[in-house]
C-alpha cells in the first residue's frame, strides 16, 4: 500500500473503534507483526497510565465525528516508551455518513523533552527566603514580573533588599540563558510576528527547513510566503488572533526557496498588549502525503469492493447489516445507506429470511465458514447464487458477526443445464445420427436460429462439407462451400473467432451473409489428435450475441463434444479402409502361397513359367500375361517370348523376338531392374516405347524385371489391348513377390540341372579338390607369413635407414668434437700455467664447474658415444642385411653373415633374466665360399630355427625338464637341474662337396618322436594358442627344399635336445 511508504505511523479503525490496518512503519516501531496489532491488541504497547484517556477521548470524538490529536506513551521494540503525538481524522463517504477515522503518529519524545525543560521555567516559581524570613516571591519567567506575599512579609524588608536583588538577577540570567538554548534547539519552527505582518524573530529551524535565510524571511511579509490558495485562511486566523483569540490552530503550505511547498502545522498565541504573535510551524509535509497516499488506499479499497461484480456484506449477531457494497444496493434496488442497520427482513420474504438466519447463526455459533448454493427470488425470477459464510471476529476472537461473499452463478446454472441438455441429447446418439442431434440442441442452448459444424475435404482444403446444418427450427440440407470471404475462413486460420454484430459489415464480400442478412456469427476450430484442424462449428443469426462469454463457453462444449464425435468417426472409417486392405492382403497373400507352391513343386523351368502367367492372368483379369528371355549368349543377343496366358480374343506374342536397339528404352529399364509402369500407352513420355506398344496393339502395361543369381534376365508382363487400366500399388507389390519367387525358383531349375552334370564330375574331382585345397590353405598362409615378413623387412629396412643418417651424422662428428675438445682442454692448460693465479670472478667458476673433473670425464663422456654410435652402426647394418627380402633374385651372400645378423636382432631373448641363465651361443663356422640363394627367405629359415631353440629352452626351464630331463618335484622355483650344463645352442657350418651343412642344435628338453615327424606340417604346434602359427617350420621347409633344391632335417628325442639339419647346394643348377 501506498501508506507503507510513508515516514511515520499510520493505522486505521471502523466505526467499532476497533483498529484494522497498520502500516509497516508503525509495525516496525513496535516490533508486532499485523495479526498482533488489530483490533484492541495495540493497546498493549501503551502505557497502562495512559490507556483509559486514550479510549475516553476516542470516544468523545466519534461521538462529535470531529479530528483531534492526544499524546501517549507508547513502548518501542526495544522496550522503551516514547511520547507519541497522534492526529486521527475522520472519514466520511459521498454521502457524508462516518466510515471509519485514520490516524498519523510521530515519536515526540526529544521535544517532549525540551518543552518540558523550558516549562519549568517558564512557569512561576517560588524563592523561599527562610534566613531573611520575608516570605515568598513569585517571578512569572513568561512576563518578567515579580510579585510578593503580603501576609507573609516579616521581619525587616530593607535588612532583605540586597539578597532579593542578587537572587532575582541570577535567576533572570539563568531564564535568558535556559530560553536561549531552548530557541536555538528546537525542531520545531519557532517565531515572533507582529500585527504588521513581518515576523520580528525566527529560530534556525525555519532556514532548515524552508531554505531562506532569517534575513529574507524578515524581508517580506509573511503571507507572501503562503500558497495563494492558503492565503485566505491564513488572513482569517491571523485576523482571529488580531480580535482577540489568544490561541488558534490551521494548516497551510509555505513557499521554500527551491520553488516547492511544504505543509505546516501552526499553533499560534498572542499577546494583544504587545502586539506580538508567538507560534510555532511544524513541517507536516510527510503526514499530508500519508494522509493522501492513506485516503488514496482507503478510496482504492473502498473502489475495489463498490465495484466488484460480487455481492459483499459484513452483519453483526443480531443479523443488523454492518458494512455492504454497491453490488447488493443493486441487488435491493436501494442505497446502502439505507442497507446499513437493517436485517434481512426489510428485504426477504419471511421464509427466505428463516432458511438465510438459520445458516447465519449456524457459522456463528460453530465458527466454521460455510460455502453453498442458493435460490433468491428476485423480481419474480430466481436466480442462483454461490455464497461463502465466514465468522466475523474480534482482536479477542470472538465471534462479533459474519462477513459474506455471493456471487451470482445463474450463467453458470443455465450453461450446466444445456450440458445436461446436450449429454442427454447425444449420449445415446453416434454415426450419421449425432451431428443433427447436436446442432440442433446448439442452437436451442444459445437460442439462434442457425448451427453448422462442417468438416474439410481433404482433396480441397479451400472447401468444406456440412455434416450437419440447423436452419431456424428444423434441418437443412448439407451442402459445400468454399472458405474464401466468410468468417469461418478466419476460424481455420486463427481459431475462435467471435463477431457479435455488423457482420454483414465486416464481410460484404460474402454473398450468404449479406443473403441472410446475419448480424452475429461465433466459430471454433474441430482439431484431430494431431493438432490440425479438419473443421469447425459455428452459429449464427440475424441478431447480435448478447453474453459472449456465455456463449463461447456453451460452444467449447460444443466443439469438445463434435471433436471427440468426428474423430471417432475419422478412426473408424480408417479402421474399415485398414480391415478391407488388410482383407485383400490376406486374399492376395494366399494366392502368392499357392502360386510358389506351383512353382516350386517342379523343377522344370518351362512348367514353371507356364504355371506363373497362368495364375497371374486369372487373378489380375489382364488380357495377356507373357515372359520373355533376353537370350544374351545368341548371336546376335535378343528378347523372345517363351511362355504367355492370353484371351483367346487378343492376338498371341508366343515366339515374339526382339532385339535390344529395336525396344531402345524398354531393355534398358529391365536391365537396370526398373519397373515399366503405364496405365495409358498413350500417356507414355519416351516415343520409342509408345511406339513399340502401340505396335503390338498395347493400350495398358506392367513390365516387372526379373534378374536370378546365374545371371540370367527376364521380364514378366501384364497386358491390356483394350481401354486404360489402373495398376494398384497392392498389385504391384503382388507381382514383385511373384517376381522374386520366379527368380529363386528359376534358380533352383537351374541348379538342379547343373547339379547333374556335375554330380558326374564332383565325385572325381573330390580328392583333387580335397588336396588343393589342403594346398591352399598352405599357399594362403604361407603368402600372408610372407607378406608380413615383406612388410616387417620393408619397416625394418626403413628404419634401419631413417636410424643410419643421424647416427653417422653423430658418428662422423664426435672425432672431429673429440680433437676440439682436447684443443680447448690443452689451451685451459695454457692459461693455468701462464696464469696461475686467474681473478676471483674466474676461480669461483672453475670451481663451481669442478675443471679438473670435467677435463677428465669430458674425453671419456665422447669415447662412450663413439662406442655406441658403432654399436647402432652396426645393429643397423644387421637390420639392413636382415631384411633384404626385397631381393627376389638368387645372390652369392656370405652365410656366416646372415646367421651373425639373425643372432644380433635376437641378442635381447639370449641375455641372462631373473627368471632363467644366459642362453650361451657357440659358433662352429667352417670355411664357407659364398653361397648363391635367395638371402632374405634363408634369413628367415635362421630366424624361425633360432626362435624355436630359444622357444624350447625357455620352456625347458619353465617347466624343469631340460639338460638331463629330469624334474624336481620338491620345488616350484624354475630353477634348472644344477647336474644339467648351461643351455646353449650350437651352430656348426662346413662345406662338402658342393653341399653347404648349416647345423643348429640346442640342449633343451627334446621332443617325442610323434611330434618330430609332423614337425614340418602345415598348422602343427606344439606352443600353446596365441604363441605360434604352426606354419614357421613349415614355410622354412619349402624354402630349403623347393627354393633351394636343399634338405631339412630334426634330430631329436626326450631330454636330447634337437639338432636341425640343412643341406643346401653351394651354387643352384642351371634351370
Amino acid at each position: 500500500m501506498l501508506t507503507d511508504t510513508a515516514s511515520m505511523l499510520i493505522w486505521m479503525a471502523g466505526c467499532d473503534t476497533l483498529c484494522n490496518y497498520f502500516n509497516s512503519v508503525w509495525l516496525e516501531f513496535t516490533g508486532r507483526s499485523h495479526l498482533q496489532e488489530v483490533g484492541n491488541g495495540w493497546l498493549e504497547g501503551v502505557h497502562p497510565e495512559d490507556r483509559q484517556q486514550l479510549y475516553e477521548l476516542y470516544l468523545t470524538a466519534l461521538e462529535k465525528r470531529q479530528n483531534f490529536q492526544r499524546q501517549y506513551r507508547l513502548r518501542r521494540a526495544d522496550g522503551e516508551y516514547r511520547w507519541i503525538l497522534d492526529t486521527v481524522v475522520p472519514q466520511f463517504t459521498a454521502d457524508g455518513s462516518l466510515i471509519g477515522y485514520i490516524g498519523y503518529a510521530v515519536d515526540i519524545t526529544d521535544v517532549k523533552f525540551q518543552l518540558a525543560t523550558a516549562s519549568e521555567n517558564e512557569t512561576s516559581f517560588e524563592l523561599e527566603l527562610d534566613t531573611a524570613q520575608m516570605g515568598v516571591w513569585n517571578r512569572n519567567l513568561r512576563t518578567l514580573e515579580m510579585t510578593h506575599n503580603q501576609e507573609e512579609v516579616v521581619g525587616d524588608l530593607a535588612k532583605t533588599e540586597d539578597c532579593v536583588e542578587q537572587g532575582v538577577k541570577k535567576i533572570n540570567e539563568d531564564n535568558v540563558q535556559l530560553q536561549d538554548k531552548f530557541f536555538q534547539l528546537s525542531l520545531d519552527m519557532l517565531c515572533v510576528a507582529g500585527f504588521d505582518g513581518y515576523f520580528k524573530l525566527l529560530n534556525p529551524a525555519w532556514e532548515q527547513t524552508l531554505g531562506w535565510t532569517e534575513v529574507e524571511l524578515k524581508g517580506s511579509p509573511f503571507i507572501d510566503f503562503v500558497h495563494p490558495d492558503d492565503r485566505e485562511i491564513t488572513l482569517a486566523e491571523a485576523q482571529k488572533l488580531a480580535q482577540g483569540i489568544e490561541n488558534v490552530s490551521f494548516e497551510n503550505r509555505y513557499r521554500c526557496k527551491d520553488g516547492s511547498y511544504k505543509w505546516l502545522l501552526w499553533t499560534s498565541k498572542t499577546l494583544s498588549e504587545q502586539q506580538l504573535i508567538y507560534a510555532i510551524a511544524r513541517d507536516i509535509s510527510e503526514r499530508k502525503q500519508a494522509e493522501e497516499s492513506l485516503q488514496a488506499s482507503y478510496n482504492l479499497l473502498n473502489s475495489v469492493i463498490n465495484n466488484a461484480a460480487d455481492i459483499i456484506l459484513v452483519k453483526d449477531i443480531q443479523g443488523h447489516y454492518v458494512m455492504a457494497n454497491s453490488a447488493l444496493a443493486r441487488f435491493f434496488q436501494k442505497s446502502i445507506e439505507e442497507i446499513i442497520g437493517k436485517d434481512d427482513n426489510e428485504f426477504f420474504e419471511a421464509e427466505t429470511v428463516a432458511r438465510i438466519r438459520e445458516i447465519d447463526l449456524r457459522v456463528i455459533a460453530t465458527g466454521v465458514a460455510e460455502t453453498f448454493e442458493e435460490l433468491v427470488p428476485q423480481n419474480g425470477i430466481n436466480y442462483t447464487y454461490l455464497t461463502t459464510k465466514n465468522p466475523w471476529r474480534d482482536t479477542q476472537g470472538n465471534i462479533i458477526g459474519l462477513i459474506a461473499i455471493t456471487r451470482d452463478i445463474s450463467d453458470r446454472k443455465r450453461s450446466e443445464e444445456s450440458l445436461q441438455a446436450l449429454v442427454a441429447g447425444t449420449a445415446s446418439v453416434t454415426g450419421e445420427e449425432f451431428f443433427p442431434a447436436l446442432v440442433r440442441h446448439l442452437a436451442n442452448a444459445l437460442g439462434v436460429g442457425y448451427a453448422l459444424v462442417a468438416e474439410k475435404l481433404d482433396q480441397n482444403p479451400d472447401k468444406v462439407v456440412s455434416l450437419a446444418f440447423w436452419e431456424i427450427d428444423k434441418l437443412g440440407e448439407n451442402f459445400e462451400y468454399e472458405l474464401a470471404n466468410t468468417p469461418c475462413e478466419l476460424v481455420y486460420e486463427d481459431g475462435v473467432r467471435c463477431f457479435a454484430h455488423n457482420l454483414q459489415q465486416l464481410f460484404p464480400q460474402s454473398q450468404d451473409v449479406v443473403a441472410m442478412k446475419l448480424e452475429s456469427y461465433l466459430g471454433m476450430p474441430i482439431s484431430d489428435t494431431s493438432g490440425n484442424v479438419i473443421g469447425h462449428l459455428c452459429v449464427f443469426d440475424t441478431k447480435p450475441i448478447l453474453q459472449q462469454e456465455y456463449a463461447q463457453a456453451i460452444l467449447k462444449i460444443f466443439a469438445a463434444r463434435a471433436t471427440a464425435e468426428l474423430q471417432r468417426q475419422r478412426m473408424e472409417f480408417a479402421l474399415r479402409q485398414s480391415e478391407r486392405k488388410f482383407r485383400e492382403l490376406a486374399s492376395k497373400e494366399s494366392l502368392l502361397n499357392c502360386l510358389a507352391s506351383q512353382i516350386r513343386a517342379s523343377l522344370d523351368i518351362n512348367t514353371i513359367l507356364e504355371t506363373v502367367v497362368t495364375e497371374i492372368r486369372n487373378l489380375l483379369l489382364v488380357d495377356l500375361c507373357v515372359f520373355t528371355w533376353y537370350r544374351s549368349e545368341a548371336q546376335p543377343p535378343h528378347w523372345e517370348t517363351v511362355q504367355e496366358a492370353r484371351n483367346p480374343a487378343v492376338p498371341s506374342l508366343l515366339g515374339l523376338r526382339s532385339n535390344t536397339e529395336e525396344i531402345g528404352p524398354i531393355a534398358h529399364k529391365i536391365f537396370y531392374k526398373e519397373i515399366i509402369r503405364l496405365d495409358d500407352v498413350q500417356n507414355t513420355p519416351d516415343p520409342k516405347s509408345q511406339q513399340v506398344f502401340l505396335s503390338l496393339g498395347l493400350t495398358a502395361i506392367l513390365v516387372l524385371p526379373i534378374h536370378t543369381q546365374s545371371g540370367e534376365i527376364g521380364a514378366l508382363s501384364c497386358n491390356h489391348f483394350s481401354g486404360s487400366r489402373h495398376w494398384m500399388d497392392s498389385e504391384v507389390e503382388l507381382l514383385l513377390a511373384v517376381a522374386d519367387q520366379v527368380a529363386i525358383a528359376i534358380d533352383q531349375a537351374e541348379l538342379y540341372k547343373q547339379s547333374n552334370i556335375a554330380a558326374q564330375t564332383a565325385q572325381e574331382k573330390a580328392q583333387q579338390l580335397e588336396e588343393t585345397l589342403s594346398e591352399l590353405q598352405a599357399t594362403q598362409t604361407q603368402l600372408i607369413q610372407t607378406e608380413k615378413m615383406s612388410s616387417l623387412g620393408q619397416l625394418v629396412a626403413g628404419i634401419a635407414h631413417e636410424i643410419n643418417n643421424p647416427v653417422n651424422f653423430i658418428h662422423g662428428n664426435i672425432n672431429h668434437a673429440s680433437e676440439y675438445t682436447q684443443d680447448l682442454l690443452h689451451l685451459v692448460e695454457l692459461y693455468q700455467q701462464r696464469y696461475p693465479n686467474p681473478a676471483a670472478e674466474i676461480q669461483e667458476e672453475i670451481e663451481a664447474i669442478d675443471l679438473e673433473f670435467l677435463s677428465q670425464d669430458l674425453p671419456k663422456i665422447l669415447t662412450s658415444m663413439k662406442i655406441g654410435t658403432d654399436r647402432i652402426r652396426q645393429i643397423v647394418l644387421s637390420l639392413r642385411n636382415f631384411s633384404r627380402l626385397d631381393e627376389a633374385d638368387m645372390k652369392e651372400v656370405d652365410i656366416h653373415e646372415g646367421i651373425n645378423n639373425t643372432l644380433l636382432l635376437l641378442q635381447n631373448r639370449l641375455k641372462a633374466r631373473p627368471e632363467h641363465p644366459e642362453i650361451q651361443v657357440i659358433k662352429e663356422y667352417g670355411n664357407l665360399p659364398p653361397v648363391e640363394c635367395y638371402v632374405g627367405q634363408l634369413n628367415q629359415v635362421f630366424m624361425n630355427l633360432l626362435a624355436n631353440a630359444i622357444d624350447a629352452l625357455e620352456e625347458g626351464l619353465e617347466t624343469r625338464d631340460w639338460g638331463l630331463g629330469r624334474t624336481f618335484p620338491d620345488t616350484q622355483s624354475p630353477v634348472p637341474n644344477p647336474q644339467s650344463p648351461p643351455p646353449q645352442i650350437r651352430i656348426r657350418t662346413e662345406l662338402q662337396g658342393n653341399l653347404v651343412l648349416i647345423n643348429i642344435a640346442d640342449n633343451g628338453p627334446g621332443m617325442k618322436e610323434e611330434v618330430r615327424q609332423k614337425l614340418f606340417d602345415p598348422f602343427f604346434t606344439t606352443k600353446p594358442v596365441g604363441k605360434g602359427t604352426g606354419m614357421g617350420l613349415s614355410i622354412s621347409y619349402k624354402i630349403i627344399v623347393e627354393k633351394h633344391q636343399g634338405q631339412l632335417r630334426c634330430i631329436s628325442a626326450p631330454g636330447k635336445g634337437a639338432e636341425f639339419a640343412i643341406a643346401i647346394p653351394q651354387r643352384q643348377p642351371q634351370s
